[in-house]
């Protein structure tokens, strides 16, 4: 964690010994806390053992060290992964947004009128009206909150066309000036800027794409979409109106042969017990943040099976608190929140030994 004010990078503090141990001693700081008090205080290190970070690791499936604060933390780990599946075994994709090269060209705030959104480019004085077949509903990491309505009113220009794949096509400049003439005046208008963008890479004859092909295949479908950094808890949401999405919003597609509905997945998205796994597992950022990012989530484990019965529970709890935060997102439903952990944590098998871990952590 980054405990010294003065420092640019994040900070660890090791002694190392040229004699062979079985493991060494450790002590973790939260954030803001008085480390120079608390590293000479040897009540608070605990002795993990490399047999331990072994364990942990293979059971993560990478190479890296997963540290826990004490013994019952590793053995909590080891007891979550005795569910066999994981995120990347029930989601086809967890794929980032539309990496445009220079948003302000092609997001647009409006509201819709007839076969056009009326409104203006975020940068631009000018009211427009937009046709409604080039512009996409869109949303900035800022908008996604945990279990919380999407909000409606900003678009993005979408030069391209969706095959029957679910594939996106990019529309040559005389159908853009044809089919969208008013979309097409605004390029036009903006097209130098368009040939400058992400180093000049868009600089041919599709000088109005998006700087990278990301983010636009397969996006018009149900889906759960979560902000990248989230700072005290995940920021999961439904996404059910083919909202696509910047670099800083992953959205999760299940696969085929997934059963369980987005709602229950969304339980477990949210849930303390994932925020505890991603604790322990990923990057720390400033503020003591974590990424909710491809590679950190896919090894997370997911229950193999789940009885109908729990399963409709816990998506019926979900749909409550959406219903809530959709007719009044200032709504608080933390009550419901802290049963539908209990509910994960029931489907976990845990213990309130266990439990307690999570809650204090």
């Amino acid at each position: 964690k980054m405990i010294f004010e003065d420092a640019d990078t994040y900070t660890c503090v090791a002694q190392f010994s040229k004699f062979g141990e079985e493991g060494f001693w450790f002590q973790r700081f939260p954030f803001k806390s008085d480390f120079k008090t608390d590293i000479w205080n040897d009540a608070k290190y605990s002795f993990i053992t490399y047999d331990e970070l072994k364990r942990a690791s293979n059971l993560y499936g990478r190479n890296q060290w997963i540290l826990f604060d004490n013994e019952a933390g590793f053995q909590l780990f080891e007891k979550i992964y005795k569910q066999t599946n994981t995120i990347s075994s029930k989601f086809s994709r967890l794929f980032q947004g539309i990496a445009t090269g220079k948003d302000e060209l092609y997001l647009f705030y409006g509201k819709e009128n007839e076969n056009f959104i009326s409104g203006k480019f975020v940068k631009d004085e000018k009211e427009r009206s937009i046709e409604k077949g080039i512009l996409k509903p869109f949303l900035k990491g800022r908008d996604v909150h945990r279990y919380a309505s999407l909000l409606e009113g900003l678009y993005i220009l979408f030069p391209y066309s969706i095959d029957k794949n679910r594939k996106a096509q990019i529309l040559k400049e005389e159908e853009i000036e044809r089919l969208f003439p008013n979309a097409y005046e605004w390029l036009k208008e903006t097209e130098s800027e368009h040939r400058k963008k992400d180093g000049k890479s868009t600089n041919d004859e599709f000088w109005y794409r998006y700087a990278r092909k990301q983010g636009i295949d397969n996006v018009e479908q149900l889906k759960l979409s979560s902000m990248e950094i989230c700072s005290a808890h995940p920021n999961v949401t439904l996404n059910d109106h083919n909202y696509y999405h910047p670099t800083t919003v992953y959205s999760w597609v299940k696969n085929q042969a997934t059963n369980e509905s987005y709602e229950y997945f969304l339980a477990i998205a949210n849930s303390k017990l994932l925020w505890w796994f991603l604790k322990n597992t990923g990057d720390t950022l400033q503020g003591d943040a974590r990424r909710f990012k491809t590679n950190y989530l896919n090894p997370f484990p997911i229950p193999k099976s789940v009885t109908k019965e729990t399963e409709e529970a816990i998506t019926e709890k979900v749909k409550e608190v959406l219903r809530i935060k959709k007719e009044n997102s200032e709504t608080g439903t933390a009550e419901l929140e802290n049963q539908i952990d209990q509910m994960v944590y029931k489907l976990y098998g845990l213990t309130e030994e266990e439990v307690e871990i999570i809650e204090n952590s």
